[in-house]
């Protein structure tokens, strides 16, 4: 399938998606949300939201879960090893991947002989814990939904897979920061780092809650993370690890990556800016937090061409940003300026989704669906 046909398909079905959430806030403002619908005479009911939930959820699951083996650029140089390796009972040492996802790999294939099954399993299990937790938490799933897609997000979980995975698993636990559960934080924290390491990354911003950040504060931490990153990277590290495998790891990784990420400082410097804004006078813990890693995310930008695996690192930081982007529309107390916030904010997200699409980043451009192009 060519790259316009590929991405009229994906639009068709974000925008199905959109509709049926949308569908379901008006239910909600109409106070018609959980109002059964009736068949057969009334023996048999179901919730008017499940129903939309459900249509909901389905177009963008469908194209997600029947891939073809191409689409994704790790779909079959990663995955379909690990399926590969498990059928012909690898152990976990030969197997490349954390222990939780070889056990689930491995659950998969003990009753499933074709990796179109894997492929179905882990996509139903990735897009229904996001979708679960949009719904949940968002006060407009609908933008939450088009900011999830608009920055590539949702294509990510055709390749970073184990990634993504930990990341949906977190933000289940994500009210356990907002609640101040700390040991319920760290084992959600420990699971998610069975499916992936990095998932270790998102513990410490469990201490940022209590910390309100103020426009001042974060001027500071900006200035100062500019300057000390560069320090440490340019003088300190390389006088420490001068000789060790590190070393080389770090400052290959550098030369490969070379340059800024203009397009991911835009993206979060732009959110943050809108952010700093409603700080300055509605500062309540959850804006703060939320602030905090797009403060987080814009400080990984701005170093992009210093830090190694910045493209992971952004992915944690920024894991509540479709939920953010709403949060912060509505606490603007003027309708122009939810206008206008919406406004530069898809704009700002349509350009980068615009440039990520015509890299060919995530390889997903040229759609197919399971069976065709196999070969």
């Amino acid at each position: 399938m060519s790259s316009s046909s590929s991405l009229l398909l994906y639009l068709g079905g974000l925008g199905l998606t959109v509709l049926f959430l949308f569908i379901i806030e008006v239910q909600k403002k109409l106070d018609m949300f959980d109002r059964p619908v009736y068949f057969e005479g009334e023996n048999f009911c179901i919730r008017r939201s499940l129903i939309c939930a459900i249509l909901a959820f389905v177009p963008l699951w469908y194209l997600m879960a029947f891939r073809g083996i191409r689409v994704g650029s790790d779909t079959i140089g990663t995955y379909y090893r690990y399926y590969k390796y498990s059928i012909r009972d690898y152990p976990i040492s030969a197997f490349g991947s954390e222990f939780g996802y070889y056990v689930l790999n491995k659950a998969i294939t003990w009753f499933a002989s074709s990796y179109h099954v894997v492929l179905i399993v882990v996509s139903s299990i990735i897009w229904f814990l996001y979708f679960k937790y949009i719904c949940k938490n968002s006060v407009s799933p609908c933008i939450s939904m088009v900011v999830f897609f608009l920055t590539f997000f949702y294509f990510r979980q055709y390749n970073g897979v184990r990634q993504l995975l930990a990341e949906a698993i977190i933000l289940q636990g994500f009210h356990y920061i907002y609640e101040r559960k700390f040991i319920n934080y760290c084992l959600v924290i420990a699971l998610a780092f069975t499916f992936h390491n990095t998932a270790i990354f998102l513990l410490p911003v469990y201490f940022l809650y209590k910390i309100r950040l103020t426009p001042k504060m974060a001027g500071i931490i900006i200035l100062l993370g500019k300057f000390g990153t560069s320090i440490m990277v340019n003088n300190v590290l390389p006088y420490l690890l001068k000789g060790t495998k590190y070393y080389k790891m770090i400052y290959d990784i550098r030369a490969y990556k070379g340059g800024y990420w203009i397009s991911d400082i835009v993206v979060s410097g732009t959110v943050l800016l809108f952010c700093l804004i409603v700080l300055g006078y509605d500062n309540d813990s959850k804006m703060s937090f939320n602030s905090w890693l797009i403060l987080i995310s814009f400080l990984l930008a701005i170093n992009s061409n210093m830090i190694p695996m910045v493209g992971r690192l952004l992915w944690y930081s920024n894991i509540n940003l479709m939920v953010c982007v709403p949060m912060l529309i509505s606490k603007y107390p003027r309708k122009l300026d939810k206008v206008l916030v919406f406004c530069v904010t898809m704009l700002v997200f349509g350009v980068y989704f615009y440039q990520q699409w015509t890299l060919g980043v995530d390889s997903v451009q040229n759609y197919a669906f399971w069976g065709e192009n196999m070969q």
